[in-house]
């Protein structure tokens, strides 16, 4: 059982996200037979759902858990759609349709209490403004990154999974590694997962760091903040498609 913070220290909390952000298209639809053309299935679609993604479904996360959130996202949406059967609930196939947003060039206000930059290298977030962030907030920043350079962001917890920690020119010790069901290593403390079923690992990451983000901001503590990470991902995960675990819902795993 975790430390509990209140709904009350949640909704006194000032979250300012930047980043990329996407559609996801789920398509579901019915596999029946193998195409006589190629070896493919033959996928008849029935009905889809759309949710917002990236940065987008990392606002939602925070809105779910009850902070007051500013968001600065690109006009630009990439779409990100998924081919479902809808029997099995099995992705099929991925087609992404990237959208490459104009750079922020600046940004006014960092007086907050916990930033969130979520960078999908999607063009929106460059390397001078993760630098120009760092060097004005005072307050925790928290990135989550694809870049692979992160040597100059020391000033930030970096949240990454352990393909991108691997593909990192150089390891730095404030980095948060998640692995899946190997649980999450940081500052050389492992933390284990619950052994759960997975339905859908789709969001898992931005559910993370947005409860690793408000927590922190709340407590000052990391290892309670990835604890309660560690549970809201646990829910999503269970999910079909990007889902965004409430306060009550992790108490309640």
């Amino acid at each position: 059982m975790i430390e509990q913070i209140t709904s009350q220290q949640v909704e006194q909390l000032n979250v300012l996200l930047i980043g990329d952000s996407c559609i996801d298209i789920y398509q579901f639809g019915n596999v029946n037979r193998i195409s006589p053309e190629a070896p493919v299935p033959i996928f008849k679609p029935t009905d889809s759902v759309e949710k917002f993604g990236m940065a987008s479904n990392v606002k939602t996360n925070l809105e779910r858990l009850g902070v007051n959130v500013t968001s600065i996202l690109p006009k630009e949406k990439s779409i990100k759609t998924r081919l479902i059967d809808a029997a099995s609930g099995q992705q099929i196939l991925r087609m992404d349709h990237d959208v490459i947003a104009e750079p922020i060039i600046s940004i006014d206000n960092l007086d907050y209490d916990v930033i969130i930059i979520s960078d999908y290298e999607k063009g929106y977030i460059s390397n001078d403004t993760i630098m120009c962030i760092l060097d004005t907030a005072t307050c925790p920043v928290f990135l989550d990154t694809k870049k692979t350079d992160v040597t100059n962001y020391s000033k930030a917890f970096i949240k990454i999974n352990e393909l991108e920690y691997e593909s990192l020119k150089e390891k730095t010790d404030n980095i948060i590694i998640t692995r899946s069901s190997k649980g999450v290593i940081y500052n050389n403390i492992e933390y284990n997962v619950p052994s759960i079923p997975v339905n859908d690992v789709t969001g898992a990451g931005d559910t993370f760091i947005s409860t690793l983000a408000v927590v922190y901001g709340i407590t000052n503590d990391m290892g309670l903040a990835i604890e309660h990470a560690i549970k809201a991902s646990s829910i999503t995960v269970k999910e079909l498609g990007v889902y965004a675990p409430s306060l009550e819902e992790i108490y309640e795993a």
